[in-house]
């Protein structure tokens, strides 16, 4: 799924609604990148986020139209949940270091489309 198609789908929207819009916009779409700026916490395996700015490509989106922050920790939880063996209790960032404190799994597995 590209990350358009990920993002609308996050947000509630149908996919064949995003693939009219697509349509209807005449755009070729690609897999832009997407730029996020938020101060995060993870406590208990449960994150937080106060998002400052959000770019697709570089469009900004407007934070006020959509629970940006919602999203993001709907998304942080499922990719969690997804990986086996994996904990977070506590992680932070300070002075361009992070302080985890968690388990992370013995190996690593690799996935591809």
């Amino acid at each position: 799924m590209g990350r358009i198609n990920g993002f609308a789908e996050a947000m509630g929207y149908a996919s064949g609604d995003v693939d009219k819009a697509k349509s209807a916009l005449n755009l070729v779409m690609t897999d832009p990148p997407v730029y996020l700026k938020a101060n995060a916490t993870i406590t208990d395996n449960q994150p937080a986020y106060t998002i400052q700015k959000l770019e697709i490509g570089r469009l900004a989106v407007p934070l006020g139209q959509f629970d940006v922050s919602g999203l993001a920790e709907i998304l942080t939880t499922r990719i969690m949940r997804d990986v086996p063996a994996f904990t977070v209790k506590s992680v932070s960032f300070n002075a361009g270091q992070m302080k985890f404190d968690g388990t992370i799994p013995d190996g690593e597995r690799v996935l591809t489309e």
